[in-house]
């Protein structure tokens, strides 16, 4: 009896064997080129990744130039003309805006920081203002790109500077000056769409104080801006994020308010109300 169970063990133990040397013998038996076409296949495979990466890659550099070239224009300081003095001194020359950032006093260090922004220019002359007096720093840019021989950057800055100096004189010619009907308050890197506002206010009949042509700065410019808050019947707050945070600005509404003036907030940029102050 035993016997006989040992023998069926090793007959079924045979056969087993017998099937894995068979799997193993079809496994081998598989032709050359259907390995090498999965080896193709997964090598197509990986390099349509790479180029999908790449791809990936060049949008996401995209991307990054966008948002540096908004961040470069948000929040603005420099008057909007100044896009019209960067355009020609971008060209690479020796009297190039490298050589204007020297002439304005910049380090080596700042220097190489504008280099590295899309608009090194545009973004120098960003920061030019943004600590300056505007009618100071527009005069000291134009001697100087007069100094450098770039008089077509100058030419832009002497036109501007013409079209203050008009709004300027029309202010300074009306008569009914010293009693403004609205007082225009607001940043100064919306001055060129201030003047506009001014002269189609008073194209239809309303006295403005404009603080445009009182540019001296210093305590006459603040002495002469409470004077014409306190003359005015109505105030127009021209809101921005830059305006909410001027300490200026800020000045000019908290005295608007105590002396009870009207206040009529004007939108010119897309934003949350009330804005946050500083």
């Amino acid at each position: 009896m035993n016997c006989s169970i040992f023998a069926q063990q090793q007959f079924a133990t045979s056969n087993n064997l017998a099937g894995v040397f068979s799997t193993s013998q079809q496994n081998d038996s598989n032709p050359p080129f259907e390995n090498n076409t999965r080896l193709d296949q997964n090598h197509q495979d990986m390099i349509s990744m790479q180029k999908l990466v790449t791809k990936i890659e060049y949008k996401l550099d995209n991307l990054n130039k966008r948002v540096d070239k908004l961040s470069e224009l948000t929040l603005f300081h420099a008057p909007s003309w100044a896009h019209h003095v960067s355009e020609p001194l971008l060209d690479q020359s020796d009297n190039d805006w490298r050589l204007l950032a020297v002439k304005l006093q910049y380090s080596v260090d700042e220097i190489q920081n504008f280099a590295s922004k899309a608009d090194p220019c545009l973004v120098m002359l960003n920061d030019w203002f943004a600590e300056k007096n505007s009618e100071q720093a527009t005069n000291i840019l134009c001697e100087i790109l007069k100094d450098i021989k770039r008089l077509d950057a100058a030419k832009v800055v002497k036109t501007a500077i013409s079209s203050i100096n008009g709004v300027k004189t029309s202010c300074v010619d009306d008569r009914t000056y010293e009693k403004p009907e609205i007082y225009l308050s607001y940043q100064w890197s919306k001055q060129a769409e201030i003047k506009e506002l001014y002269k189609k206010l008073k194209g239809i009949g309303y006295n403005c104080w404009l603080d445009i042509m009182e540019m001296g700065g210093g305590d006459s410019l603040y002495e002469k801006i409470d004077s014409g808050i306190r003359r005015s019947k109505v105030i127009l707050n021209c809101v921005t994020r830059k305006y909410a945070l001027s300490k200026n600005c800020k000045r000019e509404v908290s005295l608007s308010d105590s002396l009870e003036r009207p206040i009529i907030p004007l939108l010119l940029e897309d934003m949350k109300w009330p804005p946050k102050g500083p």
